[in-house]
């Protein structure tokens, strides 16, 4: 494989330390840009290095204003988070069902999981208390997903 001079990382923020660390082996002169929304790691600490330029997306006030995206209200109550475990596993903090039907019963709602294992334990977890709850994730067909979203827009 002939060694790159210019290395174009998408979602820089997610890039495994270990292939990073390959590529900086094998490639020491390459110059190295970053696209991201997230412009630090999940430990918290600065991308550079490798990258010598970082390109940022524009963020989510810019793109609802811009009407790319729809405006939303956020609600991050009691605490309800992520904790870091060992490595990188993540463990949410709260209960999303109960401050669910505190702060947005019956409003049209999506929930972002930190994995897919999640998204598919919190629909189990809504479907349960009797709340209607779909899970999508980047390998559902497009007719599923379509599917989806037209049962969302029908209520």
């Amino acid at each position: 494989m002939p060694r790159a001079k210019l290395i174009i990382w998408d979602e820089a923020h997610t890039a495994a330390r270990d292939l990073m660390d390959f590529y900086l082996r094998y490639c020491p002169a390459a110059f190295w840009t970053g696209h991201t929304a997230t412009p630090v790691g999940s430990d918290g600490r600065s991308l550079a290095p490798p990258y010598q330029a970082l390109v940022c997306s524009a963020p989510a006030s810019e793109l609802i204003g811009l009407g790319r995206l729809c405006p939303v209200r956020v609600f991050n109550p009691d605490g309800i988070g992520r904790r870091r475990l060992k490595g990188d596993k993540v463990k949410p903090i709260g209960d999303p069902v109960a401050h669910w039907k505190r702060f947005a019963e019956n409003s049209p709602t999506i929930v972002f999981a930190a994995t897919v294992r999640q998204s598919l334990d919190l629909v189990e977890k809504y479907s349960a208390e009797g709340i209607t709850a779909e899970h999508i994730d980047a390998s559902t067909p497009d007719d599923e997903r379509e599917a989806v979203f037209e049962r969302s827009r029908l209520g």
